[in-house]
Parts: C-alpha cells; structure tokens; sequence
C-alpha cells in the first residue's frame, strides 16, 4: 500500500516477562533503550537492533523475553537467533509474529538478554516489500504498539458477558498503566488486537444507547460514534471500522462489539455484533481485550522502546518517447519516507532481473534505435533486490511522405478562364503519402492538415478549411502529417489550375424497368465513358461522375460504384464529369456532360378474377383508368394474341394476359386475369332423396351431376344454405330451388313429400272436413283404402280427390280410430290409422 509522505512499516515488539509480575504487575519495571533505524534489502537478514540495552532492579527475575512483529507482520517474516553462543533458547511462534527468548532450568540475567537480542535477526520472503516495520521492545506478555502507545492483552474467559467484562477490564493494570476494554481505531490496532493476538473477544463497542449509533464507550475515545445503522450503514467522517460481512445486523438484539474467534465465521480479527451475553457454538465470547495506556505514542513509558527498519519504491515513473532514433528523457520519483538516515538510491536496470544498473539517478537518457523497456528500483547502495517498476523508452516512426507534390484541378467557375478555381486539399492526401492507407478508418491511422505557412504547419497552429480553398489566396500550401504517436512531417503542396475541354452530353436514357415505377432506375455509368473518351485526344484519362459541380470541382462524394448508379431526381438528373490524366493528374474536361432520364412505365387497372357462364353469353373484361394513351395486348394462355384493344371478348375460361405500350414504347409488366367457368344446376327428380310417409320427413340432393358452378340450396321461400339437405320437412309440395354462386342461374324444382294427417272433423265449418293424403299428387295412379276398427272397407277413395268425407252409406260415421291402406304408384304400401272427432 502507498502511503504518500510516509510509509507504515510493521514493528517488532519484545516483551520482558518478569516472574515476580504479571500484566497488572505493580512492580518496578526495568527500562529499555532500543536503537535502530536501518534500510532493510528485501530477502536478506539483518539484525533487529544496532544497538540495545535494559536496565532495573537487580533482584528482577526474568524467566521469558518475548519479541513480536506487532504491525502489518506478512507471512513469512521470521525472527531467530543467529551466530549465538549462549545459553538462551528461542521459539519463533508464526501465528501470533512473536519470538520467545528463554533460559532453560534458569532465569535470563539483564546482559544474557542484551547478548540474545543483538544476535536476534528478522528475515523476509517478500522480494518486492516496501515499507517500514517496526521492532518493539517491552515487559511482560502484553504486546505494544508504537503508533499509539499502548498495550494490548487478551483475557481468557470463555463465556463471559460483555459487561463483566467491561468491569473487569477497568480494574486491571499495566505496570501503573489503566486497562479498559479495547477500543479499535486504525488497520495496525486490528492486526494486533485480531490476526496476532492469542484470542479475540469483546472490545469496548456498542449500540445499546441509541440502536444503530455504533460507538466507542470505554477508554479515552469513549463517545466517539465510528458506525451508523446495519451493514449497509456507513463510517461517519471517514472512521475506522472492520465489520465482517453482513454485520451488523442486531439479530436476537445484538448491542455489542466482538472480535471474531473462529475464522469459518469471517476473516478473524473482523467484528461481530453479539447480544450482551455473548452467541452460541462458534459466536460464544471467548474472552475479552484490555487496552492499557493515557495518552499517544509520546506517553508511552520507558520500559518500552522499538525500532525500525524500512525500504522504499517509485512513486511516479515518466515514461518517455522520441519521434525517430535518439535521445529519450526517463524519470522517475521515489516515495519519500520521513526521517530516513539517508537519500533513497534510483537505480535503473534493462532486465528485470539484472544485477548491475545501466544508470543512477532520477532521470535517465538512453540513446535509442527502437523502443526499449528499462526497469526502475528505489534502494541504497549494493542492495538489487526490491519492486521494480517498468518504464518504456518509446521510439516512434515518423510518417514516410513525399516532401513536395501539385494538387491539379480544372478552372471550372465563373470565369473558367481567370486560372483560379476551388480545390479540395485532401485530395493531396493520396499524393502525400507513401503506402499508407487512407480508408475509413485510416490504416495506419494518419491525419492531414493543412496551413499557409510552414510555421504555422510546424506549430500547428491555424489550420486551412481543407475545402473549398481557391488558390486565389495561396497558390502552395503546407501539409502537416501526423500520426497516432504524434510524429508528423511537412509537405510542400502546390496548387496548379488548368484549363477544360467541353464534350458534348451523352444522355442515357431506360424504361422504370425495376420492380418500382417510380421514376428511378440504376444506371452504368461506365457506358457514358466511352462516349465521352471518343470526343478527346488519346491520352491516359480517368473518368469520374458526381452529383453537382463543387463535388465535382474539389474531388470529394464520387458517385461509386460507376456500375450501378440510381438516379437521386425522378426521371431527369444531370451528372457532371470530371476527366483527369493518370499519368499527371491535369483536369482534361469537366462539365454537366450527362442526363440520365427515366421513362415511366404505363399504368392501368384491370380487374384479376372473373366469371364465364357457360349457359350465358360471352364476357366483355376492359382495363380501366388508363394514365395515357396506350396500345395493348391480350394473350391467351398458349401466348397467342387474341384481341389489340382496350378490351377482350371471352369465351372459354383460362388465364389472360394484359400488356400495354406506350408512345415511348415502354412496356408494363404484364398483368394476369383468371376466368373461371361456371353454369346454372342441372338437377333432375333422379337426383333427389326424399324420406316421408313418417314424422321425420327429409329431403337430400345428390349433387353429383349438378354441374361445374358453386351451388346453394333453398326450400320454398326459405334462405340459401350450403348443404344440399332438408330435415323435418313437413308433408305437401315443396319447391327446391339451386343457385349458382358465380352468378350463372337458378334451376327450381317441384318436390312431393308424402304425408297423413292424424285426424279429422267433418263438421262442414271448411277445416279439417275431410281426411287426405298429402303430397301423393306426384303420384296419381295410387290407391287408398279406409276401414274400421274391425277390418270392414268403409271407402276407397282417388288420390287425386278431395278424400274421405267419414260417410257411409249415406251417413256419417261416430267419432272413433280408422285404419288405412295406401298403395302408391311407386309400389311402396303405407298403413296407419287416424281419427274422427266430432265438433
């Protein structure tokens, strides 16, 4: 982490455990001077002091001495003992960044701690660290920080309430110093109070004043509000703060700070918010944290002390370039630490894993071919290994151009004689440059500008309007190239007008032969070329086509492809040309020299789909609303022409095809007209199905042989419907009528349904006075036949008759059931019965 001004480096704290004392020991403490303040070369090993002494009661027994890295210790730093020949032991405990110093069977003497810890040596794995880390000398087992000036020590209790353990906390000292539950202020105070220390537990946070108001109510700093609402919440006025994940949330109502325990919860030394009495399983309290001390770093007592030891790195690198080989400026700017022994080292190397530096110094300036990586360390004299940062030397190509060239163009104004005209400078482009490509997106990217003066162009400054530019103002102007690495050169550009030579117009001219009569067709220039080319001297000649003079003029929106060009203005559009030489870019002729016109196709109206009655006269089909005067052309399906005017008389169904000529012989596309046949019903009596002589009576056409039209049926005065089908037809006559749908006809035809009423009133008031047959008129040869109850003929009666009247023998019959018989003509036989009821 970069830390402007200053770099935080870690300490290494020594503890002096005494026997006769622990954490709230009131005895006399020894005092300590530690002094060092070294550059430190990373992978290697230095000692931790230069120089060290301790000093106190002569009857102190000191049975351990402890050495910790207590501020930002990295995996992998080391403390031991090295080339010592005494009789103090050590053991290095990685977890916790600490080094215990001990002599077995006996107590450590104030000098065999003083030999011991002159011999203790720090060891790094981190080749690219920088930074500072402090080494920190005290007594007894509680660990110092010197950034604040106080002690931290971690109280085994497991499941204690935080209250209690804020009580108990309060009434522990520290060699005079006051303890109070820990309160959590910076990065260094949590890597001690959590990753390094011997267990994590309650500190002094809580919220149980005021929900959400997260803050500091024990020690100095009580009062101090570090935390607003749950884990979306935020820092007030940038505090320090180290919640786990998703906390706090004040579940089970949770009012109080604890330093994570186990790191399957969240990273340990992060917080958790607990209810008073601590959680559960791996949320119960372990213990709590005692932070001891008054004031800052300046109060801190005398039987602490530390030292440090630090390395730098680049602040900010420069990397520089150069347009062409040569001389590039490289800088670089080390992190400036305070209160250093002496200047930081700028060392620069051109591996990243050389040895020896090619320069010293902040700024460097390598004389360079081609673009070069150098790699850049902050160190002191001898020491190679350290971050490196790369810096690149970038040579840049400058732009291959020609250096002078003449931009041509054909005085084509209003004076095509006064040698002035206006150009578009960008056609220079092309001439300037050499193998580079200038399509959208240029590749490699160039970009062109233009200017009066070649100072100007130097500087660019006052860049020209590129078109148009008459050369009436200049007759040379300057090109600045410049690439995409901001190197450029200048050309010279000379502006040189000539005089055209008029060609006739060649008019190309089409019917809307494209699927939209609208005025527009696409034209091939390239066949005005030709035409063109014949009217001048054989000479190399370009031809090009654009939309109006300017375009044509300053060479820009050439009409492209030549080969396929749709005229922009329906039915009439001139073109101008420009004629140029390939050999030296002169303007040969330039002009309105082509029209393009676009004849419209007829227009009419005919009707697509129609109707021949076979059983009808033939029909008349005419085109309609006609935009001109056109000839036409009717042909029948095998091609052959059948009539030359505006109409056709048709006599058969088929397809027919209508085309029609205009006076400008422009042919439209053909049109179709279908014909369809049709004819009126051809019904006979064969063809009908008739069910009667019971209730449900039917009737059923069998339309089989009806004809080729589209039918519909009716019964009497009934609707038309589409089945051929009549159900519950009462008895009687009955018309069937058959409608062709085209148009062709309706047939009709008579249909006798046979039917017997159930009974009659012979009562002479004209209803019901007789009883009758119905229907059987379709067959007058039938027979009928009436008797009684017991068999005995009462009356044979005409089928063609009024029917039977109920007397016999000259009188009328009493009311009762007769029977009767039907033979019908057809052969089929009916019985039944009916009644008489007098009325």
């Amino acid at each position: 982490m970069y830390f402007p001004k200053r770099i935080l480096l870690l300490p290494v704290i020594v503890f002096l455990f005494s026997s006769l004392g622990h954490a709230q020991s009131e005895s006399e403490a020894p005092k300590i001077k530690a002094v060092g303040d070294q550059f430190y070369c990373p992978l290697n090993q230095m000692n931790v002091v230069s120089d060290f002494s301790i000093t106190g009661p002569a009857d102190l027994e000191i049975d351990a001495f402890y050495i910790q890295i207590s501020s930002g210790y990295a995996g992998g730093d080391v403390l031991r003992l090295n080339d010592y020949t005494g009789s103090v032991a050590d053991n290095w405990d990685s977890n916790t960044g600490k080094l215990t110093l001990t002599k077995p069977g006996g107590f450590l003497s104030y000098q065999e701690i003083i030999d011991a810890v002159n011999k203790v040596i720090f060891t790094g794995t981190q080749p690219d660290f920088f930074g500072e880390k402090f080494f920190s000398f005290t007594l007894g087992n509680a660990n110092f920080l010197p950034s604040t000036g106080h002690f931290y020590e971690f109280v085994s209790v497991p499941g204690i309430s935080w209250t209690l353990a804020r009580t108990f906390a309060e009434e522990r000292t520290y060699y005079g110093l006051p303890g109070y539950l820990a309160t959590v202020s910076s990065l260094e105070e949590a890597i001690l109070t959590g990753e390094q220390a011997e267990g994590t537990g309650w500190i002094g946070a809580s919220d149980a004043e005021l929900e959400g108001t997260w803050k500091w109510v024990t020690g100095p700093e009580s009062g101090t509000v570090f935390w607003m609402g749950d884990f979306n919440g935020y820092a007030p006025n940038g505090a320090y703060e180290n919640w786990n994940a998703n906390e706090p949330n004040n579940l089970n109502d949770e009012d109080y700070g604890h330093v994570i325990t186990n790191p399957s919860i969240g990273p340990r030394g992060s917080w958790n918010d607990l209810p008073v009495q601590g959680g559960s399983g791996d949320y119960a309290a372990q213990g709590y944290i005692v932070e001891y001390g008054f004031g800052g770093p300046d109060d801190a007592p005398d039987f602490s002390a530390f030292t440090r030891i630090y390395t730098s790195a680049i602040d900010s690198i420069f990397s520089g370039s150069n347009c062409g080989p040569g001389q590039v400026l490289l800088r670089a700017t080390p992190i400036e630490i305070d209160t250093i022994p002496k200047p930081v080292l700028i060392q620069w190397f051109d591996t990243e894993t050389a040895t020896s530096p090619v320069h010293i110094g902040e700024t460097f300036s390598p004389d360079l071919e081609e673009t070069t990586n150098f790699y850049v360390m902050a160190s002191e004299e001898g020491c190679t290994v350290g971050k490196r940062s790369m810096v690149t030397a970038s040579i840049y190509e400058i732009p291959d151009i020609e250096k002078e060239v003449t931009l041509k163009n054909c005085d084509q104004d209003e004076d095509p004689t006064d040698g002035f005209t206006d150009f578009n400078l960008n056609e220079a482009n092309e001439l300037i440059s050499i193998g580079n490509d200038f399509s959208e997106p240029p590749l490699p990217p160039l970009q062109m500008t233009y200017y009066l003066f070649a100072e100007e162009a130097e500087s660019a400054t006052n860049p020209l309007d590129p078109f148009p530019f008459n050369n009436q103002t200049a007759g040379t102007v300057y090109a600045r190239v410049e690439n995409a690495d901001g190197c450029f050169d200048i050309a010279i550009v000379h502006l040189e007008v000539s005089a055209t030579q008029p060609v006739e117009v060649i008019t190309l001219e089409s019917c809307d032969l494209d699927d939209i009569n609208d005025g527009k067709f696409t034209f091939d220039l390239t066949q005005a070329t030709s035409q063109i080319l014949v009217q001048l001297p054989p000479q190399n000649l370009v031809v090009q086509y654009y939309r109006n003079l300017n375009d044509a003029t300053i060479e820009q929106n050439e009409i492209l492809p030549q080969t396929a060009y749709m005229n922009e203005e329906a039915f009439y559009q001139g073109l101008f040309v420009r004629v140029e030489s390939k050999d030296n870019g002169d303007c040969i002729s330039l002009g309105e020299f082509v029209e393009l016109v676009v004849y419209p196709l007829p227009e009419f109206q005919v009707i697509r789909e129609a109707v021949f009655c076979v059983n009808l006269e033939p029909i008349t089909i005419s085109v309609e609303n006609p935009q001109a005067n056109y000839s036409y052309q009717w042909s029948n399906a095998s091609g052959e022409t059948i009539s030359s005017e505006a109409s056709v008389v048709i006599t058969s169904g088929g397809t027919y095809t209508v085309i029609a000529r205009s006076d400008l012989n422009c042919e439209s596309k053909p049109i179709e007209v279908r014909v369809s046949e049709s004819s009126v019903a051809s019904i006979s009596k064969d063809d009908i199905d008739v069910v009667d002589g019971g209730e449900m009576n039917s009737i059923k056409i069998n339309d089989t042989n009806a004809g080729i039209g589209d039918y519909e049926y009716a019964l009497n005065e009934g609707p038309f419907q589409e089945e051929p089908f009549f159900d519950q037809v009462p008895p009687g006559v009955h018309v069937l009528s058959i409608q062709d749908k085209n148009g062709c006809g309706i047939q009709t035809i008579q249909v006798y349904v046979i039917g017997y009423t159930k009974f009659f009133t012979p009562n002479g008031d004209g209803y019901n006075d007789t009883w009758q047959v119905l229907g059987i008129l379709s067959q007058p040869a039938s027979t009928i036949f009436i008797y009684n109850k017991f068999g005995k003929l009462l009356a044979e009666i005409d089928a063609l008759g009024d029917g039977w009247d109920g007397i016999y023998n000259g009188k009328l019959l009493p009311p009762s059931d007769y029977w009767y018989l039907v033979q019908l003509e057809d052969g089929r036989v009916h019985r039944g019965h009916f009644s008489l009821i007098s009325r």
